[in-house]
């Protein structure tokens, strides 16, 4: 993973989140885990395009009702994919557009005109697919209402009920 520095004045006026997923890099194809703090390092803030793609994710991965107070959150995705629904790259596909009007709608409801461009959320296209076994390597580019864009490799694990 890239070394990343920040200044102070990087962070002035935003808002920040904890990082929840670790080794992402733009463009690379890299195993990303999921902890909030890795064995030997402290924990990571995110902003901007990172934080906009955290929040992706973590929408696109909710399974639809599953949060008591937010029973509207979340996504069929991985529930079409746990039902046994993906079979083909094809399938992935028409599970991610489904999803896709979900995470809009779930997004732009929690942005407010003063969060900044880059951390609210324009649009997201699915690159690439890879689908073996109970493993889908997803490669999804996001882009923020700044015109950022981050290309991140999200690998997927299902596990069927």
């Amino acid at each position: 993973m890239a070394n990343q520095y920040a200044t102070l004045t990087d962070y002035i006026g935003r808002t920040v989140d904890i990082a929840a997923f670790k080794g992402w890099e733009p463009n690379k194809s890299v195993q990303v885990e999921q902890a909030l703090v890795l064995p030997g390092k402290s924990g990571e803030l995110i902003t901007g395009i990172e934080k906009l793609l955290q929040r992706f994710t973590i929408e696109l991965l909710t399974e639809e009702s599953t949060l008591v107070y937010l029973p509207d959150r979340g996504t069929g995705f991985i529930t079409s994919a746990r039902t046994g629904f993906w079979r083909t790259t094809g399938d992935v596909q028409d599970a991610f557009s489904l999803a896709l009007v979900d995470i809009n709608n779930n997004l732009r409801a929690e942005e407010s005109v003063s969060d900044p461009d880059d951390e609210r959320f324009d649009n997201a296209e699915l690159l690439s697919v890879s689908l073996l076994g109970d493993s889908v390597k997803m490669s999804v580019k996001i882009t923020s209402l700044a015109g950022t864009t981050f290309t991140a490799i999200l690998p997927i694990t299902v596990t069927p009920y």
